[in-house]
Order: structure tokens, then sequence, then C-alpha cells
């Protein structure tokens, strides 16, 4: 939508490749380039959350993440829009853990794993030096 609040409409299918209702799409966070939007959808108690991309006209969807019945969630970027930071629960037994994976969904890697604390809603710093 427009900053004033006009011209709002729908970005994406909200029930992306099916037609089964009741997919929540949320935490949607802009890359800093403006040119697209990550954000989670919760496919259902088997599949759990996933991050996924758009460009920023609605088209080009991506899944990123694909770890069936583990939650990939809360996606930030870094300033350069290169990287995308989030929480996982893909490793049994723990409440999430912060990892980093490249805007395309490749490389995904643990940045933060202390199994004792649920981290989750990581963000970089402006300087991308610091989450």
């Amino acid at each position: 939508m427009n900053a004033d609040g006009s011209g709002r409409g729908e970005l994406i299918d909200p029930h992306p490749g099916t037609t089964v209702p009741g997919f929540t799409q949320s935490i949607p966070a802009w890359s800093p380039d403006g040119s697209r939007i990550a954000f989670q959808i919760d496919l259902g108690p088997s599949q759990g959350q996933e991050i996924f991309v758009v460009d920023a006209d609605g088209t080009n969807l991506q899944q990123l993440t694909s770890n069936a019945g583990r939650d990939n969630h809360s996606p930030s970027w870094t300033p350069d829009s290169t990287q995308i930071v989030f929480t996982s629960r893909r490793d049994p037994g723990n409440d999430g853990e912060v990892w980093i994976m490249d805007a395309n969904g490749d490389n995904e890697q643990p940045i933060m794993s202390d199994n004792s604390w649920p981290d989750s809603y990581a963000a970089m710093s402006p300087d991308g030096m610091k989450i």
C-alpha cells in the first residue's frame, strides 16, 4: 500500500502451491535495497514454518528453507541485502538457534547455537558487525 494507506492490496497468493486454507504469512522484512521481502509462512503442523522471499512487486516467490516439521522463522536482512538471518528449530531439543543464509537460500549455517537459551528475532546491526 501507499504510505497514506491507500492502494492496499494483496502481494502474493495467501496459499502458495495449494488449495488448503489456513497458511499464515507473517514477520515480513524488506531488504535494505528495497527489492525483496522475506517472510515466514506457517505451512501447518507437519510442515512447520519456512522462510520465503518475493520481489517487491509480488513476483518470483521462492521458498528458501525446507526442514519439514522444524520451524524456520523471523527473517532479517543483512545491511547489504545479500544474506538473511533467521531462527531455526531444526535440531531436536532446542528452542531456537540463530542461522544465516545467502539471500537465495544457499549456504545455511548456524551462527548461535547455545541450546540453554532460546534464540529468536535476531537482527543485524546497521553496520553488519553485530547481531
